[in-house]
C-alpha cells in the first residue's frame, strides 16, 4: 500500500519538473527571439539609405532612313540581227534529152602563133628538152656542205712542277738559339716540359720576316718566343737554277725544368 502511494508521489513530481524545464524552454526561446529581431532592427538603422531618385527614361531620336541605292538602269537590248533575204536556190536547166546535132558556132581562136617543134625556151635546172627519145639525166640532190671536225685536240699546257731546296737554319749567325726563360715564366711551368712550335717566313736575304706561335703554352708569353724567333738566320731556300725564295720554316723550343 505504501509503495503504490510512493509510485504515485513520483509520477506527480515528474510530471512537474517536466512542466518547468518547459517553460523555462519557452522563456529562453522568447529571450532569444527578442534579442535577434532587436539585433535586426539596430542593424537596419545603421545601414545607410539610399535618396530616392526619379528616373525618367527619354525617347531614343528617330534615325534617318538610310538612302536606298537606285538599281543601276538595265543595258539596253542589243540591236536585231539582221538576216539577209531568202533567195531561191539555184535551180539546174532541166535537158530533155541528148543534143540533136553540133551547133554551128565555134569558140574564137587565139590571134597568137604557135612555136615551132624544135624551139626550146629556159626551164629550171638548166635541163635541156629537145624533140624527145633521148635518155634522161637525173637531176643530182643537192648536198649540204660536209664540216670536217679537227682530229688533234689541243691540250692545256701542264703544269711545271720544280723542286725548291728548303731554308737551313744556321745556328752559328743565329742571335737568339734558345730561349731565355725569365724566373717567374720558369716558377709557373714547374716541373713541366713544353714545346712551343714557331712557324717563321725567312726571306730571300735569309733573315726572319714574321714570325707567328702554332702551338704554345699559356706560361710563356709570345712576345718572349716571337722576339727570339726573328733574331733567326737561314740560308735561304732557292730553286734549282739557284733563286733564292722566300720560304716557311717551322722550328720547335723545347723548354725542360730548370736543374734537370
Amino acid at each position: 500500500m505504501f509503495n503504490d502511494f510512493d509510485q504515485d508521489a513520483e509520477k506527480e513530481e515528474g510530471r512537474g519538473r517536466r512542466a518547468a524545464s518547459l517553460a523555462i524552454s519557452g522563456l529562453l526561446f522568447l529571450l532569444i527571439g527578442s534579442a535577434l529581431a532587436a539585433t535586426m532592427a539596430t542593424v537596419r538603422a545603421m545601414q545607410p539609405r539610399r535618396p530616392d531618385r526619379d528616373v525618367t527614361f527619354e525617347e531614343l531620336p528617330q534615325m534617318e532612313p538610310e538612302p536606298v541605292e537606285e538599281a543601276p538602269p538595265p543595258p539596253p537590248p542589243p540591236p536585231p540581227v539582221r538576216r539577209a533575204a531568202d533567195q531561191p536556190a539555184g535551180q539546174r536547166p532541166v535537158l530533155d534529152g541528148p543534143p540533136s546535132g553540133i551547133p554551128d558556132e565555134r569558140p574564137e581562136e587565139a590571134e597568137g602563133e604557135l612555136a615551132e617543134v624544135n624551139h626550146v625556151g629556159p626551164i629550171e635546172n638548166d635541163a635541156v628538152m629537145g624533140e624527145g627519145g633521148g635518155p634522161q639525166v637525173p637531176t643530182p640532190p643537192v648536198q649540204a656542205p660536209r664540216i670536217e671536225l679537227p682530229r688533234t685536240v689541243e691540250r692545256a699546257p701542264e703544269q711545271e712542277r720544280e723542286t725548291i731546296r728548303r731554308a737551313r737554319f744556321l745556328a752559328e749567325e743565329s742571335g737568339c738559339r734558345s730561349l731565355i726563360i725569365p724566373d717567374d715564366v720558369g716558377a709557373a711551368l714547374g716541373a713541366r716540359t713544353v714545346r712551343i712550335r714557331v712557324r717563321a717566313l725567312v726571306g730571300v736575304d735569309g733573315h726572319v720576316m714574321n714570325a707567328s706561335v702554332v702551338n704554345g703554352d699559356q706560361a710563356v708569353p709570345e712576345s718572349l718566343v716571337i722576339n727570339c724567333a726573328t733574331q733567326w738566320v737561314f740560308a735561304p731556300a732557292t730553286l734549282p737554277d739557284g733563286t733564292a725564295v722566300p720560304y716557311p720554316a717551322i722550328r720547335t723550343f723545347v723548354i725542360t725544368p730548370r736543374g734537370t
